[in-house]
């Protein structure tokens, strides 16, 4: 598949990608589908995932998020994979910013002009990833 290009090979490589993110997940989907968090637990986990992030401590930011994200709890899904993209973002991991921005946007994210011009995503928008999934120059 090496040969592969434009495209074709992008959308592959996207794919093999998130194939590889979901099974570095599994076993929190597993966990989080046979157990999620309740009313104040799943707030409180908003809250610190929050603090985390406000905090530069992305990694932690990241794994409340995707609990949130894998439970289907307090937050929308396209929100809360917005966040984990945004975690991504800061924590320098384009490719799997750039992977939870697809996600974001399959989940139904519709405000492109807001992922073109948050903060959180400026270095990323040179990325023609970026580009190809939000639009712009």
């Amino acid at each position: 598949w090496k040969s592969l290009t434009g495209p074709m090979a992008e959308e592959l490589a996207s794919e093999l990608l998130r194939e590889k993110m979901f099974k570095e997940d599994e076993e929190l989907r597993i966990e989080m589908s046979r157990n999620p968090p309740d009313g104040e637990k799943a707030e409180s986990l908003v809250s610190t995932s929050a603090a985390a992030y406000a905090a530069g401590e992305y990694a932690k930011a990241i794994e409340g998020y995707k609990r949130l994200y894998y439970a289907r709890v307090a937050l929308e899904p396209r929100t809360t994979a917005r966040l984990i993209a945004a975690s991504y973002a800061r924590s320098g991991d384009a490719d799997r910013a750039i992977s939870w921005i697809a996600i974001t946007l399959n989940d139904g994210f519709s405000d492109l002009e807001r992922l073109r011009s948050d903060a959180e995503f400026a270095t990323l928008r040179e990325d023609p990833r970026f580009k190809k999934l939000v639009g712009g120059k």
